[in-house]
């Protein structure tokens, strides 16, 4: 159950709400797990019954999942959608997500074909079988930088202290997401330094707002922009996992991660409670997408770009009054059109009001 005031605190920065980002994560991947069991299960029973039955025990456990990295979602929701069909594979996933918050039950797997499985910071090389008591040799460098075994550590970009990984192409496996001009190897020490570049930037005009992207993402996939085009992106109910183009600026690149951040926030508010209600058909004129859009889409705008107008009055300088100047106006339409809307929930008007209130609308 979510209230209305907690989902104010996935408004904007301001009210701790790292626990409820924590419960409400968990709460979305045991419902893809549950899902998975039904759809997979005596498959699962079948060809890999030990890591079953830890997904099954777990399914009920919500702090097994709150203390989780939810870096199997990709997974889960491949499966669901019919992109994945090795099914031991997707549960492998969680087992290991599990095994790093510290479920240490004995399973193994064999894949369909060999696959990269991702263990916390650490990839494996391509596997036909993973046995995870094989593991703990990985557990015991986990604080270490050589390659065990073929497995490989992750870039990792720190924010606060937490860890932002980078995924390059060639591992995407991990990851199973549709991106267009995914960046390599090669390219991920320059996506380092523009990154870390960038959260110094955030650290320094707008500090509030490290939190709020270490809370909504774990996971940065690189990509080439089209010439003079910024880019950034999310797939649907892939939690915390986001596409941004690399080369931009680091003040531009804050108000991406911001951005990103500010959907992610809202997509799990929409797995635990209605932000809309019907109530309200008409259609408006979206200035952020220059289309056409209901009240629930409206809501999605606005409440990442007065987000972003929040975090460039705290960073302040040329690109800044620049964004101001041409966003302002849309922030300010698209404010009126949710204040008079009869269409937003109790849930709704949390997450659009306190934002609202901070960029003085």
């Amino acid at each position: 159950m979510l209230t209305a005031k907690e989902t104010a605190a996935l408004s904007c920065p301001g009210e701790r709400r790292d626990e409820i980002v924590a419960r409400l994560r968990a709460s979305h991947q045991r419902d893809y797990v549950w899902g998975l069991l039904v759809r997979s299960g005596e498959t699962l029973a079948r060809d890999a019954p030990a890591l079953a039955a830890l997904l099954v025990q777990s399914r009920d456990d919500v702090r097994s999942f709150a203390s989780a990295i939810p870096v199997q979602q990709a997974a889960l929701v491949a499966a669901a959608c019919g992109k994945e069909d090795d099914a031991v594979w997707a549960a492998a996933q969680v087992g290991l997500a599990l095994r790093h918050a510290g479920v240490h039950a004995p399973w193994s797997a064999r894949f369909r074909t060999p696959r990269r499985v991702r263990y916390a910071g650490w990839v494996s090389p391509p596997l036909e079988e993973l046995d995870v008591a094989h593991l703990e040799e990985l557990d015991a460098a986990r604080s270490g930088d050589v390659s065990v075994r073929g497995w490989v550590r992750l870039a990792a970009l720190t924010v606060r202290e937490r860890s932002l990984a980078i995924v390059p192409r060639e591992l995407r496996d991990i990851c199973p997401i549709d991106a267009d001009r995914w960046k390599t190897a090669d390219s991920v020490p320059d996506c380092v330094a523009a990154f870390t570049e960038s959260i110094d930037v955030v650290a320094r005009g707008a500090p509030e707002y490290l939190d709020w992207i270490a809370d909504g993402v774990h996971t940065l996939v690189p990509v080439e922009p089209p010439p003079g085009v910024s880019v950034s992106g999310s797939r649907q109910n892939v939690d915390g996992v986001v596409i941004i183009g690399l080369p931009v600026d680091s003040v531009s690149l804050g108000e991406l991660l911001v951005h990103e951040a500010s959907h992610q926030m809202l997509h799990l508010v929409e797995a635990a409670a209605t932000i809309s209600n019907g109530y309200d058909d008409r259609k408006y004129y979206s200035p952020f997408a220059r289309a056409e859009r209901d009240i629930r889409r409206m809501l999605v705008g606005f409440h990442a770009f007065a987000n972003i107008a929040l975090y460039y009055q705290r960073v302040g300088g040329h690109i800044a009054r620049a964004w101001h100047a041409q966003w302002s106006p849309a922030l300010e339409a698209c404010h009126h059109a949710l204040v008079a809307s009869p269409g937003l929930t109790s849930h709704g008007r949390a997450l659009f009001e306190p934002v609202a209130s901070s960029i003085r609308l």
